[in-house]
């Protein structure tokens, strides 16, 4: 190995070692009570380390939260598009995948809905499902902006509640089942899962 190739692989590793390391002390504390000197030590590292990699723990947690959007935003763009063509079959699809990235980040994702900060969180994947979904009305032309915007609003709030809730419950119902569950409530309402699944 190189040494460039070295450094490159060991200031990934750093980097890893410093959020996994920050994720255990978020599961116990409120983000104010993190401090970067028990952190560095967690890490074996010094804080000029720390200092190295992050400006702040306020920083460092903006960072977590946003690979967690970003991942899940990889998906929304296409997720909108199969609403708006009414491709139940491609929203399936696109949902397994989504979720299946989903579940192999699921600790992550259940520290920081949890956590101190969980409104942030959920207010920015809120957020971003909303700023992908909002564009793609744009063919309601008999309605007002205000309109399209509360439809916008209102599946965005629904994906990511019934995102979390599937999340917080240890992603417990497979994939492919929570898939096609969503998929009937985005396509066709809540009353088809009393269809299409029975009253007990």
């Amino acid at each position: 190995m190189s040494y460039v190739n070295g450094a490159i692989k060991n200031e990934s590793t750093t980097k890893a070692l410093i959020k996994t390391r920050f994720l255990d002390e978020y599961r116990n504390k409120a983000l104010r009570q993190i401090r970067i000197d028990d952190l560095a030590k967690a890490c074996s590292i010094s804080r000029g380390t720390f200092y190295f990699y992050y400006e702040s723990i306020p920083f460092l947690y903006n960072e977590c939260e946003q690979v967690l959007i970003d991942l899940m935003e990889f998906y929304v763009p296409e997720l909108s598009l199969c609403t708006v063509g009414n491709d139940i079959d491609s929203y399936i699809k696109t949902s397994v995948s989504l979720l299946q990235d989903i579940e192999n980040h699921m600790e992550e994702f259940k520290c920081l809905l949890t956590g101190s900060e969980m409104d942030s969180f959920k207010n920015a994947w809120t957020e971003s499902i909303y700023k992908a979904f909002l564009p793609t009305v744009g063919f309601l032309r008999n309605t007002k902006q205000p309109t399209r915007e509360n439809i916008s609003r209102f599946y965005a709030g629904g994906l990511m509640t019934i995102q979390k809730n599937w999340i917080l419950t240890d992603c417990s119902e497979p994939v492919e089942e929570f898939a096609a569950t969503m998929a009937r409530v985005v396509f066709q309402g809540l009353y088809t899962l009393q269809d299409s699944e029975g009253t007990s």
